[in-house]
């Protein structure tokens, strides 16, 4: 779903550069493309974080023989919270500063987060297959 939701968010933006620049509903829906053009691959972020974050906890849990699938489910995840800082990062050039920072500094953190867990889920698996 929310890669449908960014596909329309791209859509939408590239619709509102096109506007021409005399056109009175440029800036509103410039602006509003925008902010759904970074919203969403924030969210896209951020469920991929939450999914590690669940990888950790179940991966005790998991039966054995399925814990190859659960090693990919972490890549994946890891591969889609970078891909969505990706998606947002480059929308920033066109936001104001102060909210580029703000949206610079949550990329981060999440990136962050996201390296952490991965660090610690992947060879936590791999130490649960060779059990």
């Amino acid at each position: 779903a929310l890669m449908v939701e960014d596909q329309h968010a791209y859509l939408s933006l590239s619709a509102a550069q096109k506007l021409e620049e005399s056109d009175a509903d440029r800036p509103a829906s410039l602006a509003a493309a925008l902010v759904a053009a970074i919203r969403t691959p924030e969210s896209i972020s951020a469920v991929s974080l939450r999914i590690l974050d669940i990888a950790l906890r179940v991966a005790p849990m998991g039966n054995k023989w399925l814990l190859s699938d659960l090693l990919v489910c972490c890549e994946l995840a890891m591969a889609s919270v970078r891909s969505g800082i990706h998606n947002v990062r480059v929308n920033l050039a066109d936001i104001g500063p102060g909210e580029r920072v703000m949206v610079e500094r949550e990329c981060d953190e999440t990136l962050a987060r996201a390296v952490v867990l991965v660090r610690q889920v992947v060879p936590l698996i791999q130490k649960l297959q060779s059990e």
